[in-house]
């Protein structure tokens, strides 16, 4: 009822580990009140093993014993107790959070059933062993993103600085100062060892040719088995079709994201768009004055409805804090660690992430007071290994290690260790490249630069900033058939494209693949139009991807930028 999706069928729910404090022993088929009931019990499990239940329980223990209370109206006397203490609220709350939690890990037990069902080992498992249903797909994943491309350019860079991928940070040296220049700040390297010269591993060039024209020779020159379906090639080979997605995948109908979107209409008002019928004064303390009255007693679905017509900026991290579960509290010793790790160890790709942000951070006149703390935010999370699990579309690439052996990849060349200089057993335990599992793109730092708009404090940026990018930014870059990610929101601007303006679809497609509506928009899309809107425009964007819990609306944003000019 909460997501308002239908359950998994049997099949499904047989060959899936049983939902931790359920009984599936009773579970034969996928009906609505098997699934209920388990899922009711799994919560009750969880909720008996939080503080919160004992909190609530010495409350209303506290103030049934009073004499003014009968034994018959017990019931109602609970309920009311729940309700003015808040706790009624909370565990709502509570519920909710942990529904979410429970479908999430449905969802990771499904991509590890493979292709053909079968069942596999209970979690936790390796990333690498998370499957995706589309031939075509798995090879771009490979072939693309983090696999042969992403190793052989981190090893052509390790060769060219003579560095191993890891390696301890030597001393601080004089010019680790505020005189150093951006892209080399904090690199011991390039003080002590002489200058050290970095590059990007992956530009959005190179990952939009590999999901148009590569794929599609890709899919095209596959055998028949490894396309969708069985048969002669679809009508994005006969010419029939005015997109270069390499990949024909269906799209909803634009009825229905007008119903899902309905609360975008101009009919209400909104934040940060100007409306000469209302005052945008009055609209904004109006809504300030409801978002603290909510934030009182918070509870996420609603907060998420509050965030569809915009969030005031004063309130915007509390309520994007609690609307995502972040708290800073939680993560405090965790980010610590991750601070600790980027003093004393340099991974290879520490400069990479410190190049990107001095060219697409510290020259950007929205962004560049805040270089440090966008710095800061992309290092922590390049040091989190429980990121690529995290993520709720599945891990955005697949890893690469940094041990011996090889890692299940095809390689030609002989010497495919990684070069990975570990010298204690701490650093033994990173076994990806970088731990997050993630090897940044060109741009990849932008996504931390709207966070510096919050708060100047990286213990409560950090928490906020990483759950946001796995439950939201990181789709933006996952090569999946998974809904939302990268390839079916470039399908989702396709549709929309050619639905609400096909005269100009169809003029680009004569001029030529370089005239493509979706190579405009492809970087708008995979930076989440960060560096492309202004940074307020950009906040108000993401409000509404946090109320609607999707970020579909930034490919309809980016299809809306073309049938308006």
């Amino acid at each position: 009822k909460v997501y308002g999706r239908k359950p998994l069928n049997s099949t499904v729910v047989a060959n899936t580990a049983p939902l931790p404090g359920a009984n599936y022993d009773d579970i034969t088929s996928g009906s609505d009140d098997l699934m209920r009931r388990a899922a009711l019990e799994a919560v009750l499990a969880a909720l008996h093993q939080d503080p919160l239940h004992w909190r609530a329980k010495q409350v209303v223990k506290e103030e049934v014993l009073k004499p003014q209370y009968e034994a018959a109206r017990m019931q109602e006397v609970l309920s009311k107790v729940l309700r003015t203490g808040g706790l009624a609220t909370q565990i709502k709350a509570f519920a909710f959070e942990r529904l979410r939690q429970l479908r999430r890990q449905q969802q990771q037990m499904v991509r590890l059933l493979g292709p053909l069902g079968l069942p596999h080992p209970p979690v936790p498992v390796p990333t690498s062993g998370l499957h995706e249903t589309l031939g075509v797909i798995q090879w771009a994943r490979l072939a693309g993103d983090g696999a042969s491309l992403a190793l052989k350019r981190l090893r052509e860079l390790s060769d060219e600085q003579q560095q191993p991928f890891l390696r301890p940070r030597s001393p601080p040296s004089a010019c680790d100062g505020k005189d150093a220049p951006a892209n080399t700040r904090g690199t011991s390297s390039a003080c002590s060892d002489g200058e050290v010269t970095t590059r990007h591993i992956i530009d959005l060039p190179r990952m939009f040719r590999l999901l148009t024209s590569e794929l599609a020779a890709h899919h095209r020159d596959a055998p028949v088995a490894g396309r969708i379906g069985a048969g002669p090639p679809s009508l994005l080979y006969r010419g029939l079709w005015c997109g270069v997605l390499g990949l024909h995948l269906r799209a909803e109908s634009i009825e229905s994201f007008k119903a899902r979107y309905r609360d975008l209409s101009p009919e209400h008002a909104h934040l940060g768009i100007a409306d000469s019928r209302r005052s945008s004064m009055e609209d904004a303390d109006q809504r300030r004055d409801q978002g603290q009255a909510m934030l009182a007693q918070p509870y996420a679905p609603d907060l998420q409805t509050f965030a569809r017509f915009g969030v005031p900026p004063s309130l915007r991290q509390e309520i994007w804090t609690r609307c995502l579960s972040a708290e800073p509290k939680s993560s405090l010793s965790s980010l610590q660690d991750f601070a600790r790790g980027v003093c004393e160890w340099e991974w290879i790709t520490d400069d990479v992430l410190r190049l990107d942000v001095a060219e697409h951070c510290a020259n950007d006149v929205n962004y560049f007071p805040f270089d440090e703390i966008v710095e800061s935010l992309v290092l922590s999370l390049s040091r989190d290994s429980g990121v690529a699990m995290d993520c709720e579309a599945g891990p955005p690439q697949s890893p690469i290690f940094a041990g011996h052996g090889r890692d299940g990849y095809d390689d030609d060349d002989d010497d495919y260790e990684a070069k990975a200089d570990i010298a204690s057993e701490d650093c033994k335990a990173q076994q990806f490249v970088p731990p997050c599992g993630i090897v940044p793109f060109r741009t990849f730092s932008v996504y931390a630069c709207p966070f510096a708009f919050l708060t100047d404090r990286l213990e409560v940026a950090y928490p906020l900033f990483r759950a946001f990018y796995c439950r939201y930014l990181s789709r933006l870059h996952t090569i999946s058939s998974q809904p939302s990610t990268l390839l079916n929101l470039c399908a989702l601007f396709e549709g929309l494209l050619s639905t609400t303006a096909p005269h100009v679809v169809y003029h680009l497609s004569e001029l030529g693949p370089d005239a493509a509506p979706l190579r405009f928009a492809f970087p708008w899309i995979v930076c989440g139009f960060v560096s492309y809107l202004r940074a307020d425009q950009v906040l108000w964007l993401w409000d509404r991807v946090v109320g609607f819990d999707s970020v579909q609306l930034i490919a309809v944003l980016a299809a809306a930028v073309f049938a308006f000019r």
